[in-house]
């Protein structure tokens, strides 16, 4: 079966939003030279499910949206492309 997991975009104006690595979700200020964000916590929940997933047989695309800098669209055009059963 193939699983697309992923840790969405999450922007408001020029913050983006931290989940992973964090005791509590928080916004930090974009860089003004970059696109991606300077600070951007390994989501290890997310690793940790696709090497379950994939030790059970399955094919799995992970995606980390934040450490990308891609927007909602994008995001979004991946999983379509990627065309799982499971998101």
């Amino acid at each position: 079966m193939k699983v697309f997991l992923g840790n969405p975009p999450w922007r408001e104006g020029d913050n983006y939003g931290v989940r992973a690595g964090s005791r509590w979700p928080h916004f930090r200020k974009i860089p003004p030279v970059k696109k991606i964000p300077a600070y951007v916590p390994f989501p290890f929940y997310l690793a940790y499910a696709a090497a379950v997933l994939e030790d059970a047989q399955h094919t799995v695309k992970l995606t980390d949206a934040i450490a990308l800098g891609i927007d909602e669209g994008e995001f979004i055009s991946l999983i379509s492309e990627f065309n799982p059963r499971v998101v």
